[in-house]
């Protein structure tokens, strides 16, 4: 038997990281919301994590530079992560038996995956400041609640984002199970036409 597990871990790695390229590219959801100021803004954030280009955080204090810097290296890093984890999973997964790939699926990893989210969201506050500490341990998180950044992109954006990428989430796995309830019921049919 393969190490189910360790796929399962991989998936979920695979689908952080994507998450993390995600939710910048789906930034746009919430521009609705925002004040023209803040769309102007919101578009040159991205643009910069895009492209590195500095000149269009003219706007910004030092801090939130640095700051833009650090989540600018963090997605480039998470986009490597996610080419990789992409890689070994399809490597792996075409050496996978039926069985094997359904209990990845299955797995108790995965599950806990999908439990905590939701539990999550119910202390987002602290899990969003818990995430920062982790990620930015040099501290350059912290800014005035009247702050540019914290304008443009409040915490409500990021939960609203995380919401998002939890159910493209659910909606994927659910998608892949059912492909592999009809694969099964298929490969069934097959034995007993035999």
């Amino acid at each position: 038997m393969k190490p189910v597990w360790l796929l399962a871990i991989l998936y979920i790695i695979l689908i952080v990281c994507a998450g993390m390229i995600i939710i910048t590219l789906f930034s746009f959801l919430h521009k609705p919301f925002l004040s023209t100021q803040a769309r102007i803004t919101d578009k040159q954030v991205t643009t910069f994590l895009y492209t590195g280009n500095g000149a269009y955080l003219s706007r910004f204090t030092l801090a939130e530079k640095g700051h833009l810097g650090d989540v600018r290296q963090l997605l480039i890093l998470a986009a490597y992560i996610a080419i990789i984890a992409v890689v070994l999973l399809l490597f792996s997964w075409h050496w996978l038996t039926f069985q094997e790939r359904q209990s990845i699926l299955l797995s108790p990893v995965l599950f806990l995956f999908y439990i905590l989210p939701p539990v999550l969201l119910h202390q987002f506050s602290r899990g969003f400041l818990l995430f920062h500490q982790i990620l930015f341990p040099q501290g350059n998180y912290m800014f005035p609640f009247d702050s540019l950044l914290i304008t443009t992109y409040p915490e409500k954006f990021f939960l609203h984002m995380g919401i998002f990428l939890f159910c493209l989430v659910l909606l994927e796995t659910i998608i892949v199970f059912l492909v592999f309830i009809k694969k099964r019921i298929r490969s069934k049919k097959r034995i007993k036409t035999n």
